[in-house]
């Protein structure tokens, strides 16, 4: 619909077999688009003329983008910490936002308690976008590149999932790693309590807010996929999150924090992997700057 998918593989400088699928490529800077370009069309095909999400910036502006193509209207529902560049954007392409005083997934349950005028299309709330999200695999195998690991930056673990269904209707299995933030992780909760969905209360803060989660929606089918896999769910700290950023940069990919949760963990495996960058940094710039010259060391004004 406007050119998504068939995003680069980048192979990284800095350590042999490691590769990068920079999804932040896509027209709206996110993954996302592979998701809301195949709603918006079942949407055109079924005459929906209203479409309701729940997000925490990039599924929403994603949504807000692809509806104003279709001439759907769109309808954005999101907590009141989200980026303010990511709101004026979702409102510069026509789409109604409403701000909410709660978290992520207080929303979720608030929309699927009401008999919406339109379609819920949230991630979690339909299986639309985890049927989109293979075709990221598909273009890593077309790629030539059979990774031992590929990781995943998890919310509602959707992408996880699509990507493993993806690898496995091409019948290769790379191990599936997950990555949530610490005291932020409930499919780490559920994978140690041997059970299909896990809830944290107070999840922590971060900077990594597109995976801040006291609840994943497809938690299911995300512990099924690195059990399946015999892969893992990670976690990094806030400290890692902000080295990722900065070892990123030195690749020359800029993404959001919520995507450089990757790269700490990358570190971690030998072999063949691919790391999956979700998120453009571009539409987080003031996040992004604090996050590197917090880091720089003072310049000295004593000598002229």
């Amino acid at each position: 619909m406007l050119g998504q998918g068939d995003t680069p593989l980048v192979e990284s400088k800095s350590k042999k077999g490691l590769y990068y699928k920079n999804e932040a490529l896509n027209p709206t800077g996110s993954f996302k688009d592979r998701g809301t370009a195949l709603t918006a069309s079942k949407a055109l095909e079924k005459e929906v003329e209203k479409l309701h999400i729940c997000s925490s910036g990039n599924a929403a502006l994603s949504l807000a983008v692809y509806c104003r193509k279709a001439g759907i209207d769109c309808f954005c529902h999101v907590p009141d910490d989200t980026s303010d560049g990511k709101i004026q954007l979702m409102e510069a392409f026509g789409a109604s936002v409403k701000e909410y005083d709660a978290i992520y997934e207080d929303i979720f349950h608030h929309l699927k308690s009401k008999n919406l005028d339109g379609w819920n299309v949230t991630p979690g709330a339909t299986d639309i976008w985890m049927e989109a999200y293979g075709e990221i695999a598909d273009e890593i195998l077309d790629s030539g590149v059979k990774p031992d690991q590929v990781i995943v930056p998890c919310g509602n673990g959707t992408n996880l999932a699509g990507i493993w269904k993806g690898f496995k209707s091409c019948d290769y299995e790379p191990e599936m790693i997950g990555v949530q933030v610490e005291g932020s992780a409930p499919i780490k909760k559920a994978l140690e309590e041997e059970k299909d969905h896990g809830v944290v209360e107070n999840p922590a803060k971060s900077s990594a807010e597109g995976i801040i989660a006291s609840e994943s929606f497809n938690c299911c089918e995300a512990v099924q996929t690195i059990e399946e896999s015999d892969g893992s769910l990670e976690t990094v700290t806030e400290e890692e999150i902000s080295e990722g950023v900065k070892d990123l940069l030195e690749e020359g990919i800029v993404c959001e924090p919520t995507s450089a949760v990757v790269k700490p963990v990358a570190d971690k495996f030998s072999g063949t992997t691919v790391a999956v960058i979700t998120g453009s940094g571009l539409k987080n710039y003031a996040e992004l700057k604090k996050i590197v010259t917090e880091s720089q060391p003072p310049t000295s004004s004593s000598q002229l």
